[in-house]
């Protein structure tokens, strides 16, 4: 992508008791090797502590799927990241994801590095 070129994101913001509030709906994605933001379907790479990968970004709040791990074949390999729980998964795992109004989300790390998440339940009301 032409780093000159504008990517815009969609953002919701709320107004309460003086307080703004925002979070991102879609947004691009930011390639931590070049700093630069990439766009849908476009592939870029993501590094962090624990995981380093060459991924596509999916938009949304940052998502990405499709992911090659970059780590060398001693090294800890084969993590999937939860964008909801800002954390990284090993293969196999299986976790639930409270959506909020769109219920609980049983999800699991497959081996192509790429959640799978099926529909629960609805959300507990409290």
């Amino acid at each position: 992508m032409d780093p000159a070129l504008t990517i815009n994101g969609t953002y919701s913001c709320s107004c309460s008791g003086g307080m703004m509030r925002c979070s991102a709906i879609d947004i691009p994605c930011c390639d931590t090797e070049t700093g630069q933001w990439v766009n849908r379907d476009e592939k870029f790479f993501v590094m962090s502590n624990s995981f380093s990968a060459k991924c596509v970004c999916q938009r949304g709040r940052q998502r990405y799927s499709h992911c090659i791990s970059l780590e060398t074949p001693g090294g800890q390999q084969g993590r999937c990241y939860d964008s909801r729980g800002s954390r990284h998964v090993d293969v196999g795992s299986n976790f639930q994801q409270d959506r909020g109004y769109r219920g609980i989300w049983s999800c699991t790390c497959n081996r192509s590095l790429r959640l799978i998440c099926r529909y629960v339940s609805s959300s507990r009301q409290g």
